[in-house]
Parts: structure tokens; sequence; C-alpha cells
């Protein structure tokens, strides 16, 4: 029998996303602290998958786009200046808003609305994610052995104006 660990879902950012275009973090020296989620840092272990749940502030059937990068480095992280950090795109999803939206004055607002309707646009969700459509859509994404990850958000050109967001949680893979 296979079992998993319950896991709260925690919303990405605190605020929605209003970039327009995706930021593209880059390569960096500095360890990623600033919107990115520990997935294994400093242990040998780390949870296998990610469970997303996108959310957005705009109309139903509105649209916006979320990439989520797994940071991974490389180097001697005993000696400083030496460590390098990789971002990779794991999975860029286009997501549509449904019809079920949050409640007044909760961590969902009642004028944000939970994705319908997830594509794959980029990535793997490997081999046991997926993309589930549905009065809340959701996936799930193999982590890949990455220290950390990160989420990008863009707006969609067909949908201008809608403010994208995230909940997660890590997954099992079962």
């Amino acid at each position: 029998m296979h079992g998993a660990m319950a896991a709260q879902l925690t919303r990405a950012l605190f605020n929605n996303s209003e970039n327009v275009q995706y930021t593209n973090p880059g390569i960096r020296s500095v360890e990623p602290t600033d919107g990115a989620f520990v997935a294994g840092l400093g242990g040998a272990l780390a949870p296998q998958q990610v469970l997303l749940l996108p959310f957005g502030d705009g109309a139903e059937g509105s649209a916006f786009k979320v990439r989520l990068y797994g940071w991974y480095h490389f180097g001697d992280v005993s000696r400083a200046g030496s460590v390098t950090w990789l971002p990779l795109v794991l999975a860029e999803m286009r997501v549509v808003l449904g019809a079920v939206n949050g409640l007044p004055y909760r961590n969902i607002e009642s004028k944000e609305r939970f994705a319908c309707k997830l594509e794959l646009l980029s990535g793997n969700p490997g081999f046991y994610g997926r993309l589930v459509d549905g009065p809340i859509a959701h996936a799930k994404v193999d982590l890949a052995g990455c220290h950390k990850f990160s989420f990008d958000f863009a707006q969609d050109e067909l949908s201008p104006g809608v403010f994208g967001n995230v909940l997660f949680a890590h997954a099992s893979a079962f």
C-alpha cells in the first residue's frame, strides 16, 4: 500500500501577477530567494512532485500563462562564489479561467476564478505528472530533483489584463 502525507496548499504570490510578459529569471551566481520555494535544498531527498491549482483575476473564459521553473545548482557550495544556479522550465501552461470563484474576504477572493482548463505549452509534467481539466483544474508536475522551484506569469495575448497566480503543495507520485 502506498501513502502520501497531506500537504497544505500555499499561495505562490501574495498579490496576483500583473506581468505582461515573462520575467525570465536567468542564470544566477547567488541562491534564488525572492519567490523561490525549497524543494529539497540541503538534503538528499526532495518531494517528487508539486500539485498546482492555478487561479486568476479575470472573466470566465479569459486566460493567462504560467511557467514552473526548477532551480538547480552546481559548484562547490562550501566555496563562496563557485556556485551557479540554473532555472529550467519544467512546465509552461496556458490557464483558462472557469466559473468557480473564491469566497468574499478569504485567501481566494470572490473576484478570483479557478482554472477550468490547462493546456501544456512546453515542458513535460513527467512520468506520474498530469493535467486535469474540470471545475477546478489542476496539474501535478515532476520536480525532477531540483533544489528549488519558482513560478513566472504572463498575460495571454487573447486575454490582456488577466492577473494570474497559483496555489501549490508538495505531492507524491501516487
